[in-house]
């Protein structure tokens, strides 16, 4: 019976190398927009309001600017978690 990866046996995709690494950069490339997206709600690492340039604030004021470009962070990492051929390519 194939796996989700398409092995036939279950031990040897564990141990296969190149599977390990997609797995480590499939959860990196899924977590870290999440928590990037996270952080522009909490502003744990710091105020991303006094970042923003004037220009580009598109929806009023900086902190709704920035809560808007975290929404968009954390639907790509979630997007990346559960469908990751479709958002890798775009």
């Amino acid at each position: 019976m194939y796996g989700r990866s398409g092995c036939q046996r279950k031990d040897t995709c564990c141990s296969d190398p190149h599977h390990q690494a997609y797995q480590i950069l499939h959860f990196a490339f899924a977590i870290a927009p999440i928590l990037a997206g996270l952080d522009k709600f909490f502003n744990i690492l710091t105020r991303w309001e006094q970042y923003l340039s004037p220009p580009f604030n598109v929806l009023g004021n900086a902190h709704q600017t920035m809560m808007g470009v975290g929404m968009i962070e954390i639907i790509a990492g979630l997007g990346v978690w559960f469908y990751p051929k479709v958002f890798l390519i775009l």
